[in-house]
């Protein structure tokens, strides 16, 4: 007989509404939220909408770039909760073997080792809640994977299985009494021939004391000593519009626009950088450098004001980024 928890729970399948032991397919939960290389807008928001929990987001998979991963899950408790989440990535043919799961990280302004734990925020019962930042999968290899997401807290903990070569662990036994477990397979990590030789991330940011609320921000590219070089860019979020923060790879310029984008303060972004030679001379000059540029509005179409505006400068990479690689 089956019966349905009383905790946060993800889904083994949309038929599922929190019943334990779950029927039918469980290693393609619809809660385990898989965007790909392009972010989902407002995600927070959006995968908790109905028709969105009523449906699987699927996306391709692909190597060679970062892929963002969202965690949902509902509150099956009579009570607010708030509950962490881990996700771990690992080859499919491995994934009864705990040791092999890899986990990944959380995209946060803190960019420090061992960044792994995200958080759903506080859930009212029946409410649907999504992990306050993406999951970032970095640059996986061309083969199968499943993906294994963890729900925990203090109230109610789910400690890591033990495994070993004799007593390999399986999902359907971790989700027969409950279900802050779930797994998402993903058949194929399609091959991406674009393998840059340098990736750098940044963050951009929009300080939270800025005066400028919900405001237009232009951003542009400049580069000195650069033209032999080919430059994609890749962001993990996008704007507060919905617009992808992003450039297919091109050669480089020493100005570029990257576009115009919605954005107020306290706003982040990871901003992935890569960069491909078009040569086999993969040196750059003392004095090269990449930086990115923020100007408040769109600068006007009179040079003489625009080179008035005093933009904000991130510098990207330089000469010593290639000496340290």
């Amino acid at each position: 007989m089956s019966t349905t928890v009383e905790t946060p729970y993800m889904r083994p399948n949309l038929d599922n509404q929190g019943e334990v032991p779950p029927v039918g397919e469980i290693i393609y939960s619809p809660d385990v939220c898989f965007a790909g290389i392009h972010p989902i807008g407002n995600f927070q928001e959006a995968l908790k909408q109905p028709e969105s929990y009523a449906q699987a987001i699927e996306n391709e998979a692909f190597s060679n770039m970062d892929n963002y991963v969202y965690l949902r899950c509902k509150n099956g408790a009579t009570k607010s909760v708030t509950i962490q989440a881990q996700l771990f990535a690992v080859p499919k043919n491995k994934s009864m073997f705990p040791d092999a799961w890899v986990p990944l990280s959380v995209d946060s302004q803190e960019e420090k080792e061992g960044n792994i734990t995200n958080v759903i925020p506080a859930m009212q019962p029946g409410e649907i809640g999504v992990t306050e930042a993406p999951f970032i999968w970095k640059s996986p290899d061309t083969e199968s994977y499943s993906l294994i997401a963890r729900l925990f807290s203090d109230e109610f903990p789910n400690d890591m299985p033990q495994s070993s070569d004799l007593k390999p662990v399986y999902i359907a036994d971790l989700l027969k009494d409950g279900l802050l477990w779930a797994q998402r397979n993903i058949a194929e990590v399609k091959f991406n021939p674009n393998q840059p030789y340098m990736k750098k991330d940044i963050s951009l940011n929009i300080p939270t004391d800025s005066m400028y609320q919900k405001s237009k921000w232009l951003i542009l590219l400049k580069s000195h000593k650069f033209d032999t070089w080919d430059i994609q860019i890749q962001a993990s979020r996008t704007d507060e519009e919905g617009t992808e923060i992003a450039m297919e790879r091109r050669r480089m310029e020493e100005q570029a626009i990257l576009g115009t984008y919605v954005m107020s303060p306290g706003f982040y972004s990871r901003v992935s950088i890569m960069l491909y030679p078009t040569t086999v001379d993969v040196t750059v000059a003392d004095d090269a450098y990449v930086n990115l540029e923020l100007y408040y509005g769109i600068p006007t179409a009179d040079k003489e004001a625009t080179e008035k505006v005093t933009p904000t400068v991130i510098r990207v990479l330089d000469a010593s980024d290639f000496k340290k690689h």
